[in-house]
């Protein structure tokens, strides 16, 4: 193992999660970056051509969910992939196996680089091939379209975890590095980004309308035309947020409802 260098790639939608794996794996010369992917697409095409050794993959993210890439992945190629979740239920009933490790957001320096060793060993035994051909068969038992949406949010919290039906939440709004998950009831606040939650929630109930906003189609009221091609959308509970011209594509989704 001495003198290896390790090819790594880093798979993630938030800028932010992608440069913290960066300014860790500086303290290891051995490991090279070699790329940054922002969806599961770019992701599957960038393992393809460049063959990384390890892979620190996002599970939540737009275009293709981390666990697909893993089943369109050419065993030919076969990188340790390093699952990366801020959702206690897929790290417990997927990445409890010996064939894959993962990391739970927010997750310590020491966690990481455990990680990353065990990692690290798996190549140089190698034994990714074996590995990832265990872990395909494994995830034919899951069916990636439709668990996701099903059940609950989990919001932690340093005296309590909430559970919050996803039926129940009107609207999200992004919060720095948190998010807001606004209900009938009251408003709670959750340690992800607004895109983690969004691949949480059944597209045919839920609209991203804002880079920081999505909404639950059944509140949605009325629709009024605005400035350079927005809208304000009203809510049946009185409130009122912006479809941005960006998301404007959406407005079919949300009038077709």
């Amino acid at each position: 193992m001495d003198n290896r260098e390790f090819n790594i790639l880093i798979v993630d939608d938030e800028e932010l999660a992608r440069d913290s794996i960066k300014i860790l794996l500086e303290s290891r010369p051995e490991c090279q970056v070699i790329g940054e992917c922002e969806n599961g697409q770019d992701a599957l095409l960038k393992i393809k051509s460049e063959k990384p050794d390890i892979v620190f993959m996002d599970i939540q993210m737009p275009k293709m969910q981390g666990l697909e890439v893993i089943q369109l992945v050419d065993e030919s190629v076969a990188p340790i992939f390093i699952m990366v979740t801020a959702y206690d239920e897929y790290a417990l009933k997927a990445f409890d196996l010996n064939a894959i490790d993962y990391l739970l957001k927010p997750y310590s320096n020491e966690r990481f680089f455990k990680s990353l060793e065990k990692a690290i060993s798996r190549v140089a035994s190698r034994k990714s091939t074996k590995e990832l051909t265990i872990l395909k068969q494994v995830l034919k038992g899951f069916n990636l379209d439709t668990n996701q949406y099903k059940g609950r949010l989990v919001i932690k919290s340093a005296s309590k975890i909430q559970l919050v039906n996803k039926n129940e939440i009107i609207y999200v709004k992004a919060s720095g590095n948190y998010s807001e998950i606004h209900t009938l009831a009251k408003k709670h606040l959750m340690y992800a980004s607004i895109s983690e939650i969004e691949g949480q929630l059944d597209p045919t109930l839920f609209v991203r309308i804002h880079r920081s906003a999505i909404v639950n189609k059944e509140n949605i009221k009325e629709l009024e035309s605005h400035f350079n091609g927005e809208y304000i959308i009203h809510l049946d509970n009185g409130e009122q947020l912006k479809l941005s011209r960006s998301y404007r594509n959406r407005l079919e989704s949300i009038i077709g409802h």
